[in-house]
């Protein structure tokens, strides 16, 4: 009786080692880095009159007004927002320039240590836009954020994409830079 339980006791530490059980642990999942991006697919927003491809391996989700969507995946996050506007939207290179003067000058006063990297004029769909590359501080974080807004169909599109500095150039390329390049607009549809 005493040798069996023994032989019953050792085979089951035999199988204890064998089956390697809490000898080694499992890796940790990075959940800090960026996907690379999967192919895109389409987002449409109707009620805010937006539409873009986004990669389907990234989180996408439907925002309360004025915002849109966001777009994560890691550290990388996009949010679309849509600000109705009343006044004259820039149209001309002149008022354009004059609109970048103001966003930048409203950036710093939210962020003293805002670094501006690069701005510029450009088009979006068609559309009259700014865009803004900096150095911020999101909730305590260094980012660097690409901030376009697009004017037009009576709103502001503002487009803030932003990761951590040693991996938003590469985030920039495959995933801001596409998203923005095919973000579409057109006048919002009722609910």
């Amino acid at each position: 009786m005493l040798r069996r339980r023994w032989i019953v006791l050792v085979c089951l530490l035999a199988a204890l080692v064998a089956s390697g059980c809490g000898t080694r642990r499992a890796a940790t999942p990075d959940v800090a880095t960026p996907r690379a991006p999967a192919p895109r697919h389409a987002e449409f927003f109707p009620t805010a009159g937006v539409r873009f491809r986004a990669p389907q391996n990234w989180r996408t989700q439907a925002g309360t007004a004025p915002l849109v969507a966001t777009v994560a995946s890691g550290q990388a996050i996009v949010a679309v927002w849509r600000y109705p506007r009343t006044e004259i939207l820039p149209t001309t290179k002149t008022a354009l320039r004059q609109a970048r003067v103001r966003l930048m000058r409203q950036a710093r006063k939210r962020d003293a240590h805002l670094r501006v990297v690069g701005s510029r004029v450009s088009k979006v769909d068609h559309q009259p836009a700014i865009e803004l590359v900096a150095q911020e501080v999101v909730a305590g974080q260094i980012r660097l954020v690409r901030s376009t807004h697009v004017f037009g169909h009576g709103a502001e599109i503002v487009v803030d994409a932003y990761a951590p500095p040693a991996t938003f150039p590469a985030v920039n390329q495959a995933v801001f830079a596409p998203l923005i390049a095919s973000l579409r607009l057109a006048a919002p549809k009722a609910a």
